[in-house]
């Protein structure tokens, strides 16, 4: 994202992209898991359903489906909120450490904006030093003007000779 200073800032982590009455309607949902699974939870432990259910053979049978099948129902009912609660969490985290790097980057360039005599005095001592560099023939190792299949079996010869001749620092590209 933009940041001030025409520096460039990491974009913070969103949660979700999706619409308010999206991020609504599924937490409606995940405490209707919450309720129904509460509310199963309570009837299996009312003597007077068990009861009813056992009487009943195809019940019994249900009723040791629901009750084996409770923990697993009780467990993504809590996952439903507990992973999203810690990857906001996450989130949080990692959008605190991209504050700082941010806030680091402002830092920076409006110190690199400066005109303090130390930063002047190193950046005069690296333009001296800096290599002027002039490019010759022998330094183009592509040319787009000549066929590549010519170039690659000049350059293959050119190397094969130089390596003859063992003449390491001599290339010939024409």
């Amino acid at each position: 994202r933009g940041g001030g200073g025409g520096v460039l800032q990491e974009q913070l982590v969103q949660f979700s992209s999706a619409p308010a009455a999206q991020r609504a309607l599924v937490v409606m949902l995940g405490l209707a898991n919450i309720v129904g699974v509460g509310i199963l939870g309570a009837k299996l432990g009312d003597p007077l359903v068990v009861r009813a259910m056992a009487r009943d053979a195809s019940g019994a049978g249900l009723l040791d489906s629901v009750k084996a099948l409770m923990p697993l129902l009780s467990a993504y009912a809590v996952s439903f909120f507990a992973i999203p609660f810690g990857r906001n969490a996450l989130n949080q985290r990692r959008n605190a450490e991209i504050d700082q790097r941010n806030a680091s980057r402002l830092r920076a360039a409006s110190a690199a904006k400066g005109n303090s005599p130390s930063l002047q005095k190193g950046l005069e001592a690296a333009s001296r030093r800096k290599a002027k560099r002039t490019l010759r023939d022998s330094d183009v190792t592509f040319r787009s003007d000549r066929s590549v299949t010519d170039q690659l079996a000049r350059d293959e010869a050119a190397d094969f000779d130089r390596r003859l001749r063992g003449d390491a620092d001599q290339t010939t590209l024409r």
